[in-house]
C-alpha cells in the first residue's frame, strides 16, 4: 500500500512494476439499510430498491479526477463491487447507455486502463484501456 499522491498500491507483474487505485463501489442507502438490520429482527427488514448507475459513475468520476504521482505508470482504476451488487446483466445496460460518458471521463484521466470486477460472480465482465477504450467481457 503506498501514501498519496501515489496510487493504492504496486505490484509486480510478470516481472514488470504497475500501478493500482483501487475502490470498492457502495450504495449508501444500502450501508443505511445494513445498519437498520442490525436493530431490528431479520424478518422485519428490507433492503432498499436502488439505483446502480449513480454510485458507479460517481466513483468513476471522483477517482478520474484525481492527480497520481507521475512515475505511477502504467496506472490502472480497478473498481470492485462485493456487497449487496446487482447482477451484471442489470449494470450492463446502464454501462452501455452511459458508456460515452464513461468513456470521455476515461479518456482524460491518468489512468492507463479500468477493470471492474463483480466481486460475488468473481469476473471481470468490464474493462477499458487507453489502447482499446471499452470493451465488455461478458
Amino acid at each position: 500500500m503506498l501514501d498519496p499522491p501515489w496510487p493504492d498500491l504496486r505490484a509486480h507483474i510478470f516481472g514488470n512494476l504497475h500501478y493500482f487505485e483501487l475502490s470498492e463501489i457502495v450504495q449508501e442507502d444500502w450501508l443505511r439499510a445494513e445498519a437498520q438490520r442490525e436493530k431490528k429482527p431479520f424478518d422485519d427488514w428490507r433492503l432498499p430498491l436502488t439505483e446502480v448507475s449513480p454510485p458507479l459513475i460517481t466513483i468513476i468520476q471522483k477517482k478520474c479526477k484525481k492527480s497520481y504521482a507521475p512515475q505511477a505508470t502504467p496506472l490502472s482504476l480497478l473498481l470492485y463491487w462485493e456487497r449487496n451488487a446487482p447482477g451484471w446483466n442489470v449494470i450492463e445496460p446502464v454501462v452501455k447507455e452511459r458508456e460515452p460518458d464513461i468513456r470521455a471521463i476515461f479518456e482524460k484521466s491518468a489512468f492507463d486502463h479500468l477493470w471492474l470486477f463483480m466481486g460475488y460472480e468473481n469476473r471481470i465482465p468490464l474493462q477499458m484501456s487507453k489502447t482499446n477504450v471499452i470493451s465488455h467481457l461478458g
